[in-house]
């Protein structure tokens, strides 16, 4: 599916299972970025995430805030990879804003 917007398109694509989240865990240089109540339902799904490429986070408006982007912009930074570090978020639109807005700040932008 693409979305256009007034800057650029975007492609999408909708997942019908949690399957995919297996490949995403094997990404190098990935770090996650999980909502607390999506990680609590889908747990099974994010258990081989290791510990150290794994950030959860409750997704409420006070968690919109730079301590917390600049918490998950120094775990980035712990791992080897620089610029061709991954950013991969599940969560709503909270989530989603912090992370958005770490991979844009992070190494002047890396994938999210």
């Amino acid at each position: 599916m693409q979305i256009k917007s007034n800057i650029k398109n975007y492609e999408i694509k909708i997942e019908h299972d949690f399957s995919f989240v297996t490949n995403l865990i094997k990404t190098e240089n990935a770090t996650f970025v999980i909502d607390k109540n999506v990680y609590e339902i889908y747990n099974e799904f994010f258990k081989d995430i290791p510990d150290e490429r794994l950030i959860i986070i409750e997704a409420t408006e006070n968690n919109k805030v730079i301590e917390v982007a600049l918490n998950i912009c120094e775990k980035i930074t712990e791992i080897p990879a620089k610029r061709n570090s991954v950013l991969i978020s599940f969560g709503g639109g909270i989530i989603q804003d912090i992370t958005g807005f770490v991979a844009n700040i992070t190494y002047r932008g890396i994938k999210w």
